[in-house]
């Protein structure tokens, strides 16, 4: 999380949410509190276990990317900018 936590710019910019699960805790999106049922929910969604993960869900709702480990912000940011709607909303605020 740490990694993440100094790009709230690049995350508005991309329109990205933060979702942080946990087993024991609070679990948050984009640092705001959300209930266990909304937990399960997500969870069943992308057939998330209890292990880290890391998954970068498209607009469509569909996943992008899974990882096991931490992942560099630049990594996903660079994945993100490559897709072809992004182009779009990248070339329409030029």
């Amino acid at each position: 999380m740490q990694l993440f936590s100094d790009q709230a710019a690049e995350f508005a910019d991309r329109d990205l949410l933060l979702i942080e699960l946990f087993t024991n805790g609070r679990s948050r999106i984009n640092g705001k509190n959300i209930d266990s049922e909304d937990v399960y929910q997500i969870k069943q969604q992308f057939n998330i276990g209890d292990k880290f993960s890391v998954i970068l869900v498209g607009k469509d709702g569909t996943a992008k990317r899974r990882e096991t480990t931490p992942v560099e912000p630049t990594a996903i940011f660079q994945q993100i900018d490559a897709m072809p709607m992004r182009q779009q909303e990248m070339r329409s605020k030029n």
